[in-house]
């Protein structure tokens, strides 16, 4: 598994905010990483996703060894968004979040999510003024995390007790939201 030029399908942002701003790797994660394919000291543009998957697979257990790995995965997600926030497409995508509140971010969030992933989407239908299933066509196994990122948006949105429950599925998995 090896970083990718223009071919990728994961943006380097992605990586960035999680690897370099929310996570302090170092040490054997940090060559763990660069085996897998990611090597901070030398990004490239984009990655695979094989490399993405791996690489949180491997954080979430140098991190959280005493977390199951859903819960694991959820945490890597909401650290993330802190780290996410920091880069220069992270403070573009989630600048408005506070403004806008959950119900008219998450309706952006297909494009916002396109910008980081080319090999996966999302769907949003809003259920009702507090809740929204969100449904992933990933071929990645990362729907924990990304329902971390996810609840951790709604945080920065101004929910105050936001909540996703992740259903897997065939293809991907769906997030249903509550804030």
């Amino acid at each position: 598994m090896r970083a990718s030029g223009a071919a990728g399908s994961v943006d380097n942002a992605l990586f960035e905010g999680l690897f370099c701003r929310a996570l302090d790797v170092s040490g054997p994660l940090e060559e763990e990483l660069r085996r897998l394919g990611y090597d901070r000291q030398r990004p490239v543009a984009r990655y695979e996703g094989a490399v993405l998957a791996a690489c949180v697979a491997e954080a979430r257990r140098a991190t959280y060894p005493a977390l199951d790995e859903a819960e694991g995965l959820r945490q890597l997600g909401l650290r993330f968004v802190d780290g996410f926030r920091q880069t220069i497409l992270g403070r573009v995508a989630t600048t408005a979040l506070p403004l806008l509140g959950p119900a008219r971010f998450l309706p952006r969030l297909p494009g916002r999510f396109r910008s980081l992933r080319l090999d996966a989407s999302v769907t949003v239908e809003l259920l009702g003024p507090a809740s929204a299933r969100l449904q992933f066509v990933d071929p990645l196994p990362l729907a924990h995390f990304f329902g971390g990122a996810v609840e951790g948006a709604l945080k920065l949105g101004g929910a105050k007790t936001p909540r996703v429950e992740v259903t897997p599925g065939t293809g991907g998995y769906a997030l249903t939201a509550t804030w």
